[in-house]
């Protein structure tokens, strides 16, 4: 993240005006959604109308600004009739963001861990790949030797002179 660019581009007076733009009409898109759904009460309902349709006011507003930044429109009318469709649906809108956000992170979560898993897969197969040469590298050395000491015969010091090579070969072998 670019610090200089992040404070440069929110000291912006055209971008708040935007922000605050979209809010209000976030707010009045919300404000006729619960015209549209009030149901006439008893007075003693009239606290929790009150504060459910401040939420609901608010939670349009926000949807608003946050479909602004997901949708870019690039026209006036499409920056007017989005903000004021997604204050009417305020929080259903804020809920959908909310899904659609968990589940990108998600799957970039699941994108990681193939690549850990294919990392590991490489790994594996090279250990073993690493693991099969010097089996094959012992075995071809031991035949090496065994051909040698067939080929000296009866002679007794280089007889020794291979045994001595054998036992570093079996030493080294058992070692890794």
């Amino acid at each position: 993240m670019d610090a200089d660019k992040l404070v440069s581009s929110l000291s912006d007076l055209h971008l708040w005006t935007i922000i605050t733009l979209g809010f209000v009409l976030g707010v009045i898109g919300a404000g006729v959604h619960v015209l549209a759904t009030a149901e006439a009460g008893s007075s003693n309902e009239s606290l929790d109308k009150a504060k459910s349709s401040l939420r609901a006011v608010l939670a349009g507003g926000i949807a608003a600004v946050a479909v602004l930044w997901v949708t870019n429109p690039t026209s006036g009318i499409a920056f007017v009739g989005g903000s004021l469709v997604a204050g009417y649906a305020g929080k259903a809108v804020l809920d959908g963001l909310a899904a659609k956000l968990t589940a990108t992170v998600a799957q970039r979560e699941a994108a990681l861990q193939r690549e850990f898993a294919v990392q590991a897969r490489r790994d594996a197969t090279t250990a073993t790949a690493r693991a099969d040469a010097a089996k094959l590298d012992a075995t071809l050395a031991r035949r090496d030797l065994a051909r040698l000491a067939d080929s000296v015969g009866n002679d007794a010091g280089a007889a020794l002179h291979v045994k001595d090579l054998a036992r570093g070969l079996v030493d080294k072998t058992e070692a890794s």
